[in-house]
């Protein structure tokens, strides 16, 4: 559109720390509205919607609920499922945007963060702190509470947990990435979620699917962009024998 320049985001890496600060142009993605999306004769399985948070017009609320709400629904009425994931944003704006949404998500994406800003739990053991498994299965549970119809996918570098509606877990653990092999973490959450929806999409099972996912977001750290470590599906989970896995959470 003429109306304004396409969206892009620089991320800064402090390499001491690893720790990364976002800046980001929201650009044409701030006037994508419910009308540009169009569902009829579509082919696809899954709807994946992402950065809800950095998405003006559909964060925009109107008759008591965000635009991104109606998009959703038109999608599961298509017959697709529908995958949402949000942005690591600090501000309180998670309960006004988020929940509203979550009846319409089929497939919920969240890491410690944002489940922490969305349920109001603390799920690592202080600033910090090791991630406690209790508090991540209690912070899936709610999060299926709010309307996740079929599963919560809840990712920190550690580890992975999955809460299925009928509630059955899943937890698996990353690899474990030597440090002198990780170039940046910069998409290591897409990553996850697209290897993740790739395993839903090809009906394996839930287990199969967060295994394939740390597999793909180790591949991503191996380059410093967010997409050119990713490797074909069998090279991905051919990293678990290479690099080993992390010790579970307690």
């Amino acid at each position: 559109t003429a109306a304004a320049s396409t969206s892009y985001c620089d991320v800064m890496t402090d390499t001491r720390t690893g720790r990364r600060t976002f800046f980001h142009l929201h650009g044409a993605n701030a006037l994508l509205a419910p009308a540009d999306f169009d569902f009829t004769g579509t082919r696809a399985r899954i709807f994946h919607l992402g950065y809800l948070l950095l998405l003006d017009r559909l964060d925009r609320m109107e008759n008591g609920r965000p635009c991104a709400f109606d998009v959703l629904k038109r999608a599961r009425d298509a017959g697709m499922l529908t995958s949402l994931d949000c942005v690591s944003e600090n501000s309180d704006r998670f309960a006004a945007v988020l929940k509203p949404v979550l009846p319409q998500v089929d497939i919920l994406f969240v890491n410690d963060f944002e489940a922490e800003k969305i349920t109001g739990l603390e799920l690592r053991a202080g600033a910090g702190g090791a991630v406690r498994r209790p508090a991540v299965e209690q912070a899936a549970e709610s999060l299926i509470g709010h309307g996740v119809h079929r599963c919560v996918v809840l990712h920190f570098p550690e580890a992975v947990y999955a809460l299925e509606r009928d509630g059955h877990g899943v937890w698996q653990p990353s690899l474990r990435v030597p440090r002198e092999a990780i170039r940046g973490t910069a998409g290591a959450g897409d990553a996850l979620a697209a290897g993740v929806l790739y395993g839903i999409h090809e009906t394996w099972s839930m287990g199969d699917s967060l295994r394939l996912g740390v597999c793909v977001a180790a591949a991503s750290l191996a380059d410093a962009s967010c997409s050119e470590g990713v490797r074909k599906v069998d090279e991905c989970l051919a990293l678990e024998g290479l690099f080993g896995l992390l010790s579970m959470p307690e």
